[in-house]
């Protein structure tokens, strides 16, 4: 709950959550998002879930790159 409380206290209140799609710790800690969450009041938050390829193979950051990028759609404009 560390992360999410520390967000949640510099305004944050959508925060993604990335798992590699096929570790055997995704489901635990995809319960425990879930879990913290509601112990925040955060809305639920499934569309910022994202299942990445597991790391290590050739190619791997492009992947999870444009599997975040695809998902998590437009972004608003911020000037620089």
């Amino acid at each position: 709950m560390g992360v999410d409380n520390h967000l949640v206290t510099l305004g944050h209140h959508r925060i993604a959550f990335v798992t590699a799609r096929f570790s055997a710790t995704t489901q635990a800690l995809d319960a425990g998002r879930r879990e913290t969450s509601a112990a925040l009041s955060l809305a639920a938050s499934d569309g910022l879930r994202f299942g990445a390829p597991l790391y290590g193979p050739a190619g791997w950051a492009d992947a999870y790159d444009g599997e975040v990028a695809a998902a998590s759609g437009p972004r608003p404009y911020s000037p620089p």
